[in-house]
């Protein structure tokens, strides 16, 4: 063999051992799950929306097609050596368009199998999940677990154990409980819960049962506001429950004196359901919501 083979021999070895190595960065990642429309702070929003995905294929093109009111879709064409594929406005939430609720016929408020209320099933304009909440993401240790929503379209269990207060600092140790947005289009994650639009509303009704009802004073019927958490409330009880938006107020722990009423215009977002916290001990609670319902002024 003469030396100028060898060279080009050994050349051509090394360029293919170049190519074959892994790369320093690992192996490529697989790409992120679409997040499903609807959802809020662990609750399930629904369709009737019209959103859309294309994918495409290896040296294709993909398209974001915007569906029509009613939660049609267009199917796009998929690349060369891939597909694509289109997803309706479909499922719990339907009809109204991407940006209103649509609005059904009654006062009573029922939800589906995944705890979504859809605008359609009553006509005060309440729609959104019922979701979970608790001090334990401040630093307290609060646990909350909800019942089976498949159960009854009506009724809304809640059980857990609500902390018990640590050096008075009710800051991070308040409790928690279960609440209803009220007013969520369902397009997607990044739209969230809005202002929802009272009309007539004046209040709600509910009865409140169950095995593990907190004892007096910890139980709190309250009402979110646009930028307020805090809100405003009231004490709930066992037994059947009525309360007049006047009846919320700023610290009700405080028995509402010299503190100002929920005003007529509030931009509400969620009603909740707390087991508020003490220092003697630690409080176990287990109790469910029953047939919601909005009132009226004639």
């Amino acid at each position: 063999m003469n030396m100028s083979r060898f060279i080009l021999l050994a050349g051509a070895a090394g360029l293919i051992a170049a190519c074959s190595s892994p790369a320093e960065e690992g192996d490529t990642p697989d790409p992120p799950t679409m997040i499903p429309p609807g959802y809020l702070n662990g609750g399930v929003g629904q369709g009737g929306t019209g959103q859309q995905v294309g994918q495409a294929g290896t040296g294709g093109t993909g398209a974001l097609p915007t569906g029509g009111t009613g939660g049609t879709a267009t199917t796009p064409t998929g690349g060369t050596g891939g597909t694509a594929m289109a997803t309706g406005g479909t499922g719990m939430g339907t009809g109204g368009t991407s940006s209103t609720i649509p609005t059904g016929t009654g006062n009573i408020i029922m939800h589906d199998a995944e705890g979504w209320v859809a605008g359609s099933t009553n006509g005060v304009g309440v729609q959104g999940s019922f979701y979970p909440f608790g001090d334990a993401d401040s630093g307290g240790t609060t646990t909350v677990t909800l019942g089976d929503f498949a159960a009854a379209p009506t009724r809304v269990c809640v059980s857990g154990v609500a902390s018990q207060v640590q050096m008075a600092d009710y800051a991070t140790y308040w409790g928690g409980g279960v609440g209803l947005n009220l007013a969520d289009a369902g397009v997607g994650a990044a739209m969230g819960a809005g202002p929802w639009n009272r009309q007539s509303v004046t209040g709600f009704s509910f009865t409140i049962s169950g095995t593990g009802v907190p004892p007096a004073g910890q139980l709190r019927f309250k009402a979110t506001l646009v930028g307020d958490d805090d809100g405003f409330c009231t004490t709930a009880a066992s037994g059947p429950n009525t309360f007049q938006f006047g009846a919320l107020v700023k610290e009700c722990w405080q028995g509402g004196a010299g503190t100002p009423p929920l005003g007529a215009t509030s931009p509400l977002v969620a009603l909740q359901w707390q087991v508020a916290t003490v220092e003697a001990a630690s409080t176990p609670f287990d109790f469910c919501i029953e047939n919601l319902t909005a009132i009226t002024s004639p």
